[in-house]
């Protein structure tokens, strides 16, 4: 993913003198609600629900490049995982995109939302 940007998205903004592009992730878990305004397929679909707030504001507080978990995720990490992020606050945690622990990032990242996934959806 910021490979993509870094080397095939930017060069072409730079070239119409547009400002370059940032990846930001904010991870919570919990319920969530699926809505969709209306019946045919051009309905819009949003999520609602407690954690997708929390996940929100996190985005907000992340510095580019970067993914920041909460404290309850962080702690069902493995400790291997767990060394690649740096404690931000006694809440969050964060790591730089170009060093998450695995070869890609973007498997990296759909590892880390598996496992997030796993661990809170399945019984």
């Amino acid at each position: 993913m910021i490979t993509v940007i870094e080397k095939g998205i930017n060069p072409i903004l730079n070239q119409y003198e547009y400002p370059e592009l940032k990846v930001k992730i904010g991870l919570d878990a919990g319920e969530s609600v699926i809505v969709q305004y209306g019946h045919d397929k051009s309905s819009l679909i949003d999520i609602l629900g407690y954690s997708m707030n929390i996940s929100a504001k996190i985005t907000s507080l992340t510095y580019a490049n970067r993914i920041t978990i909460r404290e309850d995720i962080y702690n069902t990490l493995n400790p291997q995982m767990r060394t690649k992020f740096k404690e931000t606050n006694k809440q969050y945690h964060t790591v730089l995109l170009t060093n998450f622990p695995l070869a890609t990032q973007e498997h990296s990242l759909r590892l880390l939302i598996l496992y997030v996934c796993d661990y809170y959806l399945l019984p």
